[in-house]
């Protein structure tokens, strides 16, 4: 009517359709994944999860992104993911937390004497660390090295509290160790020079 080339306008308008489609594609994918996340109760805001490799809290469930702020080495970060690209989930509230200390003496030490100085031991090391749940416990010789025999203790935490525990704990059994004189291996580099004079 107004002289207008349509099939152009049509072209024009089609194109745009697509261009719009193909962006909105992810926009919508993220929405319906953020649904299930919601829905389903995955985990839900101020769980530890670990997401796609990152451990955090979980700061805001949107519909399009997640937001996890990093505790531990990456404490104060806020990662953001789109709701779609989230993969893997491992959330960690809904039981008490392992702590695993691993620990070597050398090789040669009387292990019925180490193993008599734990059973003591360890139960004073709960006392003095209140976010420990349980109390730790001995559970064997968990590797034989070259240099030395790895021993394994247990005791379960809050999520929240693994690092501080785990610190406390790998503290307190090299303190006990020293106090008992029970040797840990150490490694020691001789270097030599040929004289030149």
């Amino acid at each position: 009517v107004v002289g207008a080339d349509t099939s152009k306008l049509l072209a024009g308008i089609g194109l745009m359709t697509l261009i719009i489609g193909f962006g909105a594609q992810s926009l919508i994918k993220d929405i319906i994944s953020g649904m299930f996340i919601v829905f389903e109760g995955e985990f839900q805001v101020g769980d530890i999860v670990v997401i796609n490799g990152h451990r955090g809290i979980v700061h805001d469930i949107g519909m399009r992104t997640t937001k996890v702020l990093g505790i531990d080495d990456e404490e104060g970060n806020l990662k953001i993911f789109n709701n779609s690209e989230i993969t893997e989930v491992l959330n960690m509230t809904y039981k008490p937390s392992w702590v695993a200390c691993r620990i070597n003496i050398e090789s040669g030490q009387d292990i019925a004497y180490v193993e008599e100085v734990l059973r003591r031991e360890l139960p004073k090391i709960r006392e003095k660390c209140p976010l420990m749940m349980t109390e730790p416990e001995y559970r064997g010789v968990d590797r034989l090295g070259d240099s030395g025999v790895q021993l394994v203790i247990f005791c379960t935490c809050n999520e929240l509290h693994l690092s501080k525990v785990r610190r406390f704990l790998n503290r307190w059994l090299i303190q006990i160790f020293y106090d008992y004189e029970i040797n840990v291996p150490s490694f020691s580099i001789t270097i030599s020079q040929p004289d030149t004079s």
